[in-house]
């Protein structure tokens, strides 16, 4: 679409807007409660899927009572005049609500909705439609909403007048603007120019500078860490205490209140489901979308790969069953959990286990006395630990959280006990972190502990405002000379952090510039890997207000993101000469949110076969996140299959994910060949290749505008598109007779949601519906006899999310 013909959304949450206007048309679309809008004398107001135009360069102001949101699309002039739209021409449409309807209006309401879809499914491949859409509820607004233009409207000149005025304003807002000085430049009086603001904006001139600042400053404390005193200067005011006056009487809370509320919002936000305010308001206006007609067959992707066998292939070490994850170090001691693991163990096969929470106070690890004396105790500790011994497993220690006693505050974001800040007293912690270190050393004995793996607190909450920067570096300095004071040889790890902060330039950057400059760089890198972008780096991301209800982050449009990100990261990592250090991926997901139900599906299989076989061995651990949906972070588990991270449901039930790792595991030592969806190995005279046949998510679900309403929608939110059709010639394989294994994940086979799903999706199951899907939720199987000669050609058909195992094994003659 030409940059000048472009549309835009905006959206309005809870908020009042300075009087502001615009050279586009905009049309509103009520989401939520009940949303104001002045325009010159006029006050409208909208319900949900209520509709209201106001033309080019009329001012408004929009006010927002409690929980509403309104949505604005914005027309440019360029598409209004091939709409037909001549100088002057204007038109009102307007509708209280849903109950106004008529033909015309469910018009407006559908092209509306039809725009929005077409914009955020992908706006360069539909910039066609979107323009042609746009320029049709254009002109459906002229022919059947128009006013007449007035012949001579003698508010032109004084408004353009204050338009140039704002315009002024909005440009130098944090300077000295006096009203005396802007009277001057306009050639007008004191006295006129005062009432020119009253009575058009409804305000004077100085309350509107005032709260054009401070809805900057608002921004500011929600966003930066600088002091309340240099936001007061830097937003004009002449003083911090008259900062504070203003600031309490605009928000009814001080600076420092108002930013301690929207660090803990962050908090909630960074673990809040896709299913959240934001998806459910914009449900409304996606409920008017016609259904798109679709093809009554896919089409189909034809691929022909040609392998050569014969090549000796790289050896593969299977790097990704080096760590796996329990929730927090507590849920270890639960029966269930402990059989999970002991299942995974003998399928698959982990060397580290991973948990939070060693210090939390479900472990009763760290007591004072009424004097402040520290008192340590290791009995559930020991009742873990020996249990990960006899099992086998190293230990990958996440030294966390802060005991209550040693917190600077008592932040919980989570339904559990666990505290998560900066920490009050470092001599403390160190002394806590050595204590438990000497404790294993003597239990286990130093060589054991050396080949564990120690981290601390994930940097991650520096960003979420439960610690400042500056205090998570001297908790993981304290940290890291605690451990290496113990054993300079224990292998310690950090900063633990998302890996989309690669790209920010206070996040890896800046974390490895201070352990270079304190002499506490990793011995090797903890990274915490889940493709999502900060919301501002994505160019098509509705652009939210100061108050915007979603966390600030969208799933990422690149479906090759771990390869994009691991390339970043080392490249980062050679900059500062820390390029032998490992990289361990300590937690990976295909999404944040916790309530994800698309997740339960078959493409969780498909998403883990594509990441791992396209980034086999290129890091030291893949560790997935996480083994079992029975964890309490949030207790309330309103149905088996809720979206849960894990591999295995609350209550035991493999999902597809973990199918996908017995697939992998069933691979050889030899890898031959990989592309795009497929994978081949070799193990002695054996062949095993694996195929898959991904669909990323569609663009209204990575920016969470979609609500997915009942668990039989868990698929509308994926690019199923095409049928892939693969031809594989197998060159050089030695002639002879193979048994010829083919086991499938897809929807029609070895997924237990889809399973559940044919029994009627039930919230809770009793133990022989349990039994039920552990036992029919198995991948397809199938055996038969093929004969090389020459070579081997394999045609294979994969519908979208399918992820298929061929087990090629050379019979003797």
């Amino acid at each position: 679409m030409n940059e000048n013909h472009s549309i835009s959304f905006q959206i309005f949450h809870e908020d009042e807007q300075l009087f502001e206007f615009q050279p586009s048309l905009i049309l509103f679309f009520g989401l939520h409660g009940i949303t104001q809008i002045l325009c010159g004398s006029e006050e409208w107001q909208l319900e949900p899927a209520g509709l209201l135009s106001l033309n080019p360069f009329e001012l408004f102001q929009v006010r927002c009572t409690e929980n509403a949101t309104a949505l604005a699309l914005h027309i440019p002039q360029e598409l209004l005049r091939l709409a037909g739209w001549e100088d002057g021409a204007q038109c009102r449409c307007y509708a209280y609500g849903r109950q106004i309807s008529s033909a015309s209006l469910d018009e407006v309401r559908y092209l509306y909705a039809a725009i929005f879809q077409h914009f955020f499914q992908n706006r360069e491949q539909n910039a066609s439609r979107i323009a042609s859409t746009t320029i049709k509820l254009a002109g459906l607004l002229l022919t059947r909403f128009s006013i007449p233009e007035q012949a001579a409207d003698q508010r032109e000149q004084p408004m353009q007048r204050l338009k140039r005025i704002l315009n002024t304003i909005h440009t130098h807002w944090n300077e000295e603007v006096s009203l005396a000085e802007i009277a001057q430049q306009e050639f007008l009086s004191v006295g006129y120019l005062s009432r020119l603001f009253k009575n058009n904006l409804h305000t004077t001139f100085t309350q509107y500078v005032i709260t054009l600042r401070l809805r900057h400053a608002a921004q500011m404390l929600a966003k930066s860490g600088d002091s309340v005193t240099q936001i007061a200067y830097s937003c004009g005011f002449h003083s911090g205490s008259a900062f504070i006056e203003y600031f309490r009487k605009r928000y009814g809370q001080t600076p420092g209140q108002y930013r301690a509320a929207q660090h803990s919002l962050q908090r909630k936000s960074a673990v809040a489901q896709p299913d959240d305010d934001v998806s459910e308001n914009l449900s409304v206006l996606l409920a008017y979308a016609r259904p798109e007609e679709k093809a009554s067959q896919p089409a189909c992707e034809a691929l022909h790969i040609t392998v050569r066998c014969r090549e000796p292939g790289t050896p593969l070490r299977d790097t990704w069953r080096r760590l796996c994850n329990i929730g927090y170090a507590h849920d270890g001691l639960l029966a269930d959990v402990r059989q999970q693991l002991e299942r995974a163990q003998r399928e698959i096969g982990f060397e580290y286990l991973r948990f939070h929470g060693i210090f939390d106070d479900d472990m009763k690890v760290y007591m004072e006395y009424p004097d402040g004396t520290p008192y340590y105790n290791f009995t559930y500790v020991n009742l873990l630990f020996d249990y990960l011994h006899a099992l086998g497993l190293k230990v990958y220690l996440e030294l966390s959280f802060l005991p209550p006693q040693l917190a600077q505050e008592q932040n919980r974001i989570f339904d559990r006990c666990t505290v998560i800040s900066a920490c009050a007293d470092l001599e403390k912690w160190s002394a806590l972190i050595r204590a438990l270190l000497l404790h294993f050393v003597e239990r286990y004995g130093r060589n054991t502990i050396r080949q564990w793996r120690f981290t601390t607190v994930s940097m991650n909450y520096a960003f979420l405002g439960c610690m400042d920067i500056a205090d998570y570096f001297a908790l993981y300095r304290a940290s890291y000379n605690a451990v290496k004071s113990v054993d300079t040889k224990f292998l310690f790890g950090g900063p633990g952090a998302f890996a989309n902060l690669v790209w920010e330039p206070n996040g890896y950057r800046n974390f490895l510039a201070f352990a270079q400059q304190n002499g506490c760089m990793p011995d090797f890198f903890a990274v915490q890997y889940f493709p999502h972008r900060a919301a501002g780096r994505d160019p098509a991301f509705m652009d939210f207000t100061s108050s915007q209800q979603s966390a600030p982050t969208v799933l990422s449009s690149d479906e090759n993101f771990m390869r994009t990100v691991r390339k970043q990261l080392q490249s980062l990592f050679e900059e500062f000469g820390a390029d032998k250090q490992e990289l361990w991926f300590e937690e990976c997901n295909s999404t944040l949110w916790q309530r994800d139900l698309s997740g339960d599906t078959c493409y969780k299989a498909v998403w883990l076969a594509k990441n791992l076989c396209e980034n086999y061995d290129c890091a030291e651990s893949f560790g997935y996140w996480l083994l079992t949906d029975l964890m309490d972070e949030h207790t309330a588990l309103d149905s088996v299959f809720h979206g849960g991270y894990g591999l295995f449901t609350y209550n035991g039930i493999p999902k597809s994910g973990y199918q996908a790792m017995r697939f992998l595991r069933q691979l050889g030592d030899t890898q031959i060949g990989a592309g795009d969806g497929w994978f081949l190995t070799r193990h002695g005279k054996d062949f095993q290749l694996l195929l898959y046949h991904y669909c990323h998510y569609d663009n209204l679900y990575r920016y969470r505008y979609k609500r997915l309403s009942s668990p039989q929608e868990a698929y509308s939110v994926f690019q199923l598109d095409t049928v892939r059709q693969l031809r594989l010639t197998l060159d050089g394989i030695p002639d002879g007779v193979y048994r010829l294994e083919t086991r499938t994940i897809g929807r029609g086979s070895g997924s237990a949601f889809d399973k559940w799903l044919e029994t009627g999706a039930p919230a809770y199951l009793r133990p022989e519906e349990i039994r039920y899907l552990v036992e029919t939720a198995q991948p397809s199987y199938h055996v038969r006899e093929v004969t090389a000669t020459g070579g081997l050609q394999l045609e294979e058909t994969l519908y979208p999310l399918e992820t298929r195992l061929l087990l090629l094994h050379r019979l003797e003659e």
